[in-house]
């Protein structure tokens, strides 16, 4: 027993568990309670570990902020509305009821161009007030050089598809007339309209304030909680909603689904951007078109081609792999575990001797000069 020492100690302690991690991959059921497990981290005592998250409340508080990003722009639009209605009735007191809603109906592009400009402003300032930043939260960065062409080119032949679709459904029937009749109605707004305010709130400020809110705010907070396609699903069927009438939800919801894949696809919110941009800008010129046969030749060719386009487009894109340049680290940075990013005391030490080690560095180099 005198020759028994602690390094023999040490080495049968050892031993010991090696056979019993070895026993217990021959035999899962063993008792291993008492058994140390060197395959899990080891934490440092004191440090901070996150609670448990309930899956179902994390959904459930998704849901919330995205309904709250929507009511934030519908009291915008439903306030400035009230407005109006005052100011015109005041000034028009001979009108009717039908004649008031009419002359209201005449600002539907002004009030659609104030409404997401005050709502988009009332974003930055909830963010403000947060102390966080909108534009990080929708990911800002610029893209792969390359997404630039094939997005495009999506969003424009999409509408031609999308226009081809739709034409095919009318002369099928599919559609009840009162679905038909919304939408010419809602066109008309839209020619009616003063051609240049038009053309901004259609082309440029529409897209950049939908996106914004359906894929920046809604998208990224609903794919944090729950699968990714779902989350485009879900922000896509919100997207065809606020289009207002039957038709528009079904093709908005399917170009929301493709804006939404291309939002996760770059991580960037200026590839749906300039896709939704040139969707529009198409459908806005081909209404710029005269109506005469050889228009409607022209625009036929057009849309018969645009399907192969559109399709390779997708498939380029699906397949094609747009890596960010890796960022340089000069320094080499310790590894932080995940469930200890929320540490201070830990960080704190983690920074302490990352300082250490760079003014180590330094003395070293001054000592060899």
């Amino acid at each position: 027993m005198d020759n028994f020492n602690n390094n023999d100690i040490n080495n049968a302690t050892v031993d010991s568990s090696m056979q019993n991690i070895a026993m217990q991959e021959v035999n899962p059921n063993a008792n291993t309670a008492s058994q140390p497990i060197y395959n899990q981290p080891v934490i440092p005592q004191g440090a901070y570990q996150p609670p448990k998250k309930n899956k179902f409340a994390e959904i459930l508080l998704a849901l919330v902020k995205c309904a709250g990003y929507i009511f934030v722009w519908l009291g915008v639009q439903t306030a400035i509305m009230l407005v109006l209605s005052v100011v015109v009735a005041l000034t028009n007191p001979n009108l009717s009821p039908t004649e008031l809603t009419d002359k209201l109906l005449g600002y539907s592009i002004e009030l659609t161009v104030a409404s997401n400009i005050i709502a988009l402003a009332i974003y930055f300032l909830i963010f403000f007030i947060a102390r966080k930043s909108l534009l990080k939260k929708i990911n800002i960065d610029l893209p792969h050089k390359l997404s630039y062409a094939p997005t495009a080119i999506i969003g424009t032949t999409g509408q031609l598809v999308t226009g081809l679709a739709l034409s095919m459904l009318m002369m099928m029937n599919l559609f009840p007339q009162k679905w038909i009749d919304q939408l010419n109605e809602n066109s008309d707004l839209v020619t009616n309209a003063n051609p240049y305010l038009s053309f901004f709130a259609v082309v440029i400020l529409a897209p950049l304030f939908e996106e914004i809110l359906c894929r920046g705010l809604i998208l990224n907070t609903l794919r944090k909680t729950m699968p990714k396609w779902c989350a485009i699903v879900l922000s896509s069927a919100i997207f065809g909603i606020i289009h207002g009438n039957p038709i528009q939800f079904i093709y908005a919801t399917a170009l929301g689904i493709i804006l939404g894949w291309l939002y996760t696809k770059f991580d960037s919110i200026w590839v749906p951007i300039l896709c939704h941009l040139t969707f529009n800008l198409a459908s806005t010129l081909l209404g710029y078109l005269p109506q005469t046969d050889i228009a409607s030749v022209i625009i036929g060719l057009l849309t018969f081609a645009s399907i192969p386009i559109f399709t390779l487009a997708i498939i380029y894109v699906n397949l094609k792999s747009f890596k960010k340049k890796p960022i340089d680290v000069s320094v080499n940075q310790p590894f932080i575990p995940y469930q200890y990013n929320n540490a201070p005391e830990y960080n704190a030490s983690v920074v302490r001797n990352l300082e250490n080690e760079i003014e180590g560095k330094n003395k070293n180099s001054n000592n060899k000069e």
